[in-house]
């Protein structure tokens, strides 16, 4: 670098017309490179803590994604099963609503041809008369209770 030789402090120009900086006495200008590098190694500090922080929150909801993403999963799998259990079931219940029509209508029937007989069949009539009323009110209580509410 070209010096001054006049001793001022003025910058002055070199072969490339770039100004250069006047001369500094060495501890002024070691000091301040000191106080610049300080400030950044503090600067470069911040950052990293900044990073740390920041990356730990990365974590952190990295890992509430995943909880979620498996009871998500876990949800569904118990969605899937419940359907085709409540599935089961209402293919059971239809079944045996069937059931319980066609037993009830050959009941109904019987106790009808019976009671036109007459006789000791009028009180045996009576009697199947009231188990086809129960068959059909136990129907009734069971289909109630799987409706959901």
């Amino acid at each position: 670098k070209p010096t001054q030789a006049s001793g001022r402090d003025s910058p002055i120009k070199d072969g490339n017309s770039d100004i250069v900086e006047a001369v500094v006495p060495p501890r002024t200008e070691l000091i301040r490179l000191r106080k610049r590098v300080h400030l950044q190694a503090c600067e470069l500090q911040a950052k990293r803590n900044e990073l740390d922080l920041e990356q730990r929150e990365l974590l952190h909801a990295q890992q509430a994604h995943d909880e979620l993403r498996l009871k998500h999963h876990n949800l569904k799998l118990a969605e899937q099963k419940t359907s085709s259990l409540l599935l089961q079931e209402r293919e059971k219940n239809d079944d045996l609503s069937k059931q319980v029509a066609e037993v009830s209508r050959n009941l109904m029937t019987a106790c009808s041809s019976m009671a036109e007989a007459g006789g000791d069949s009028q009180q045996q009539a009576s009697g199947m008369q009231k188990q086809c009323f129960r068959l059909v009110q136990k129907k009734y209580s069971i289909n109630c209770g799987l409706q959901p509410a």
